[in-house]
């Protein structure tokens, strides 16, 4: 992200019930961990980072002219079993454009998105993007009733495709068209075609808006070669309440929830005496780890770790390769007493480290690992662990 200009931004892990109330949704809301300060003042744990970033933007930043582009990582609470893997505290990495409007910003993040899911090594990522305001205009053009557009949208977003069509099947007023699109919903979900699809299906409709939209974001994202990895999804629902624009997630076969979600959210930071347009996505590390291990492709994240032991004059040594181990990242341990070649490769499982170094004092160093010694001069230990650890 900040080879991309992102700035790295930091915000409360607590907020007031009353800011984060102005960018969530009644459900997000009910799933907040809530208490009181001495003064009586209601607080809550942040379920996200996006309302606290763009209250800051509003008021922190408010005399520094658009566009900004921050980047943060963070812990937040939940009282989400569901998403959270039945865990009420995860971890997020996130991104957010602000001030910038069109479909060359959201390519932006898309683009960028791709390329941060590239990094979790796990190649059977797909990218689904929709639009928030493509089921706001097809529920308010088709149901007048309001309580009855609740209704489904509550259904939609629950997946209840039964209590859907009960829903829509009370209204005689619907017109056929709109309703087999609602009720279509879970197949609305491919590449373009989709998109001309309705285009025919809901000629001169105002839901076509999104779907031009959709079509220009798809058009920006060329350049960044990116194409192949993006599907249409005008079936995705969101639960918070500020998205305006594009929406998107990313799913892998391994995982049953979102590894990374986002979207267009142009009138949030309004709430807080700002008007920008924004677009932002964030990361669920907890999520892309857990579908690494069930995949099998999870790799060592940790630096090279080594244990530096000694023998007879052999201190001042150990402590002379170990500190020149340390610079170039290599995890590092010195041993406080004396041991024998066959103790020090003890070391390894005890520890839970790579490799272990054995000093004498003497110009060569003993090297073991995997079962095998080999002795390579002081001035090329770094040459003999990278060769020891490729065998």
């Amino acid at each position: 992200m900040r080879l991309w200009g992102y700035r790295y931004i930091v915000t409360p892990s607590v907020e007031l019930l009353s800011v984060l109330s102005q960018g969530l949704g009644e459900h997000m809301q009910k799933q907040l961990f809530k208490f009181t300060d001495y003064d009586g003042e209601i607080l809550a744990f942040v379920p996200e980072k996006t309302v606290q970033v763009a209250r800051v933007v509003s008021n922190e930043l408010r005399h520094t002219p658009p566009p900004f582009r921050v980047c943060y990582s963070a812990p937040v609470l939940r009282n989400d079993f569901n998403t959270m893997q039945g865990r009420r505290e995860t971890y997020q990495v996130g991104a957010e454009l602000i001030g910038a409007s069109g479909a060359q910003a959201d390519a932006e993040i898309l683009a960028l998105a791709l390329v941060c899911l590239k990094l979790s090594g796990l190649s059977d990522l797909r990218l689904f993007v929709g639009h928030a305001g493509f089921l706001s205009a097809l529920l308010d053009s088709s149901i007048r009733k309001e309580k009855t557009r609740e209704l489904a949208r509550l259904a939609l977003y629950r997946h209840d495709f039964v209590q859907l069509r009960q829903v829509l099947d009370a209204d005689p007023k619907i017109p056929p068209k709109e309703k087999d699109v609602l009720l279509s919903f879970p197949r609305l979900r491919g590449d373009i075609t989709i998109l001309n699809q309705i285009e025919s299906a809901l000629p001169k409709h105002k839901a076509l808006k999104a779907i031009n939209e959709l079509k220009l974001v798809l058009e920006a994202l060329e350049p960044y070669g990116v194409i192949d990895q993006i599907s249409i999804d005008l079936g995705m629902i969101r639960d918070l309440g500020y998205y305006t624009g594009i929406i998107f997630s990313a799913f892998s076969e391994w995982a049953g929830v979102p590894l990374l979600s986002g979207g267009r959210y142009d009138g949030l930071l309004s709430k807080f005496g700002r008007q920008a347009p924004a677009v932002g996505f964030v990361l669920h590390p907890d999520q892309m780890m857990m579908a690494k291990q069930r995949s099998g492709k999870l790799e060592e994240l940790a630096a090279l770790n080594v244990a530096v032991c000694w023998k007879g004059a052999g201190f001042k040594q150990a402590v002379g390769i170990a500190k020149a181990l340390r610079t170039v990242g290599v995890e590092a341990l010195v041993e406080h007493s004396p041991k024998s070649e066959s103790a020090a490769a003890s070391m390894i499982e005890r520890l839970g480290v790579k490799a272990v170094i054995q000093c004498e004092g003497v110009p060569e160093v003993s090297i073991i690992s995997k079962g095998k010694t080999i002795k390579v001069p002081e001035d090329d230990v770094g040459a003999g662990l990278l060769g020891m650890m490729s065998r």
